[in-house]
C-alpha cells in the first residue's frame, strides 16, 4: 500500500516535471512567434507610413516645380522688359548732376587726379 502510494506520488511528480520541462522549452518559441508577429505589424505600419509620405512628398515637389516654371517665366519677362527699356532709352550726354556724381565716385575710390576726366574739373 505504501509502495503503491509512493509509486503514484513519483509518477505524478514525473508528470509534473515533464510538464514543466515541456512548458519551459515551448515558452521561448511562443515568445519568439509573438515578437515576429509584432515586428511584422510594425514593418507593415512603417511601409504604409512611408508610402503616404512619398505621396505627399511627390505632390509637394510637383507643386514646387510648377511654381519654379511660373517664376522662371516671370523673371524672363521682366528681364526682357528691362532690356527693351534700356535699349529704347535715348543715347545722349548725361546731365550735369550725373557727371558730378560720377566724378565724386572716382575721387572717393582714390583715383589719381591725373586720370580723372577733364569734365570733372580739378
Amino acid at each position: 500500500m505504501i509502495a503503491d502510494a509512493l509509486d503514484n506520488i513519483l509518477g505524478a511528480r514525473n508528470a509534473i516535471v515533464t510538464g514543466v520541462v515541456v512548458a519551459a522549452l515551448t515558452f521561448p518559441l511562443g515568445y519568439c512567434e509573438g515578437q515576429r508577429s509584432a515586428n511584422a505589424k510594425n514593418d507593415a505600419a512603417r511601409a504604409v507610413a512611408n508610402t503616404e509620405t512619398m505621396k505627399v512628398d511627390g505632390a509637394a515637389k510637383e507643386i514646387a516645380a510648377n511654381e519654379r516654371r511660373i517664376d522662371d517665366a516671370l523673371v524672363n519677362e521682366n528681364t526682357e522688359r528691362l532690356l527693351d527699356a534700356v535699349q529704347q532709352a535715348p543715347n545722349s550726354v548725361p546731365d550735369a548732376a550725373r557727371v558730378q556724381l560720377g566724378c565724386e565716385r572716382l575721387r572717393a575710390q582714390g583715383t589719381p587726379d591725373a586720370t580723372i576726366p577733364a569734365v570733372c574739373g580739378s
